[in-house]
């Protein structure tokens, strides 16, 4: 069972430490300045990330309700693409909205359900014009948290 505090040690071993790259802003342990402008990127804490991880991601994706199979990968996904963004992706795995989906799931194959995801993961990132810069980054991302 993927827990919280195993979801995000992989989360944090992925994201590493501090950047400040030009398309994406100062970055310190996957939290941006540009997604948090309120947090002082640069001090950040790994305990002050964490916090942010569980209280912004981890509790509004609902994780703990979608199937382990993709938990890591949902977690990730909500942290790298958006709340809403994940969410709607997986309404439209489950052919359910953000209300039904976590029911819809119950009935799903999950091994279809993990490769759904992951290749709906991978045409998202294609899809963005940064794909040249970041793809061996989100490649990577995306074989780590795989279902």
């Amino acid at each position: 069972m993927i827990t919280f505090t195993a979801a995000v040690s992989i989360i944090l071993a992925i994201e590493g430490g501090y950047s400040n790259r030009l398309e994406d802003g100062p970055t310190k342990y996957g939290i941006s300045g540009r997604a948090h402008p309120t947090v002082n990127v640069k001090n950040l804490s790994i305990k002050q990330a964490i916090r942010i991880y569980k209280e912004k991601y981890w509790i509004p994706c609902k994780v703990d309700d979608v199937p382990n199979i993709i938990k890591l990968s949902y977690f990730d996904s909500c942290v790298n693409k958006g709340v809403w963004a994940t969410m709607k992706m997986l309404a439209s795995i489950t052919g359910g909205n953000q209300t039904t989906m976590f029911e819809r799931l119950a009935g799903m194959d999950e091994r279809v359900l993990a490769e759904t995801f992951y290749k709906k993961r991978l045409s998202y990132y294609k899809s963005l014009p940064t794909w040249n810069i970041f793809s061996d980054s989100w490649k990577y991302r995306l074989e780590k948290t795989r279902g």
